[in-house]
């Protein structure tokens, strides 16, 4: 729809909102959310916290139901599908972005603390 002019039935002003709406969020997906990095940095610390509990820990069925149920949250929630959305859109240094770099190493420490819990188990 972005291809039709104003005579197709789309008005001028209805096109450039378009537009404006389009840029607005293509510049929101390029920022990362310091409240997510900061939700990333405590669910990668809690789980690394259980990945590296000592076996006997790891025997009480509670807490690994409750990492298991959190895992499963993760997934299923999307956050795995927007952290692949966010390597995917990289496409050069991030080191002139300070906020992206943060929320790359979130992202890595989330799944690096999974893969960790996971293989621990």
């Amino acid at each position: 729809m972005k291809n039709v002019s104003p005579s197709q039935g789309t008005s001028k002003k209805g096109a450039e909102k378009e537009k404006e709406t389009g840029n607005n969020s293509a510049a929101n997906q390029s920022l990362p959310d310091p409240l997510a990095t900061a939700l990333l940095k405590v669910l990668a610390t809690v789980l690394q916290c259980f990945a590296t509990a000592s076996p006997e820990e790891k025997e009480v069925a509670t807490p690994v139901q409750r990492m298991v149920d959190l895992i499963g949250y993760v997934v299923c929630s999307g956050v795995v599908d927007d952290i692949r959305s966010f390597f995917s859109a990289i496409h050069g240094p991030l080191s002139d972005d300070p906020p992206a770099v943060n929320y790359a190493q979130a992202c890595l420490a989330l799944l690096s603390a999974t893969a960790q819990y996971i293989g621990s188990r």
